[in-house]
């Protein structure tokens, strides 16, 4: 309940009217904001009004420690008329080092620009991610603990018409190519590596390719 109040006092912050730059760095510094440090936001409501289209630049984007570990968000499609909530999301999770569950987030940008760079650099323990509407190259570099459902879900989900990348962390790398030299992956059963391995030859019928770093 302590940390629920602090949470519907963000509400305020959450609407996108006429007048505003964005959602562009809008919850960064979360902890400086009202003095507090949310663990939870469920769900977190993003909404624009008068058919306006903002920037998602890091947005939560944390410069110093934070408790952030769950983000979902709810009625975050965009209004009438308008093809995207947000034209970029460059950084936008940027540094979230508790982060590990992040459910119901829309890519769907304006146009086809590649506008992700950077978006979860430093989300180590990410593990959970429901994503949908992906269109172009992304990075999840640093997310070592991802979980096989939410790239299944990135690709069944993804709305790209031409040839994209998926950058992930060398151990999900290995699982997705069975590279067994690697500790994460030689853990896995052997129907366990099947099933991951079945992710990149089902991404492949949707022009979608991993790399690593």
């Amino acid at each position: 309940y302590e940390e629920a109040i602090p949470i519907l006092e963000l509400a305020p912050f959450c609407k996108l009217e006429f007048g505003d730059d964005s959602f562009k760095y809008r919850f960064r510094f979360m902890s400086q904001r009202g003095n507090y440090n949310p663990r939870t936001l469920v769900p977190f409501s993003l909404y624009s009004v008068n058919a306006r289209v903002g920037s998602a630049d890091g947005m939560f984007q944390q410069w110093t420690n934070t408790n952030l570990e769950v983000l979902v968000f709810l009625d975050s499609t965009p209004p009438a008329g308008v093809s995207a909530l947000f034209t970029s999301y460059k950084h936008t999770f940027d540094r979230c080092k508790n982060l590990h569950t992040i459910k119901g987030l829309s890519l769907r940008v304006v146009g086809n620009s590649n506008n992700t760079a950077g978006m979860f650099d430093g989300c180590a323990k990410l593990q959970n991610l429901t994503a949908s509407f992906l269109h172009c190259d992304i990075s999840l570099k640093d997310s070592p603990l991802l979980t096989r459902e939410s790239i299944v879900y990135l690709v069944q989900y993804a709305s790209n018409t031409a040839p994209i990348t998926v950058t992930v962390h060398p151990d999900v790398y290995a699982k997705l190519t069975g590279d067994t030299t690697n500790a994460a992956a030689a853990a896995l059963s052997t129907e366990e590596s099947a099933q991951w391995q079945q992710v990149v030859t089902d991404a492949a019928a949707k022009k979608i390719s991993f790399a690593t770093v």
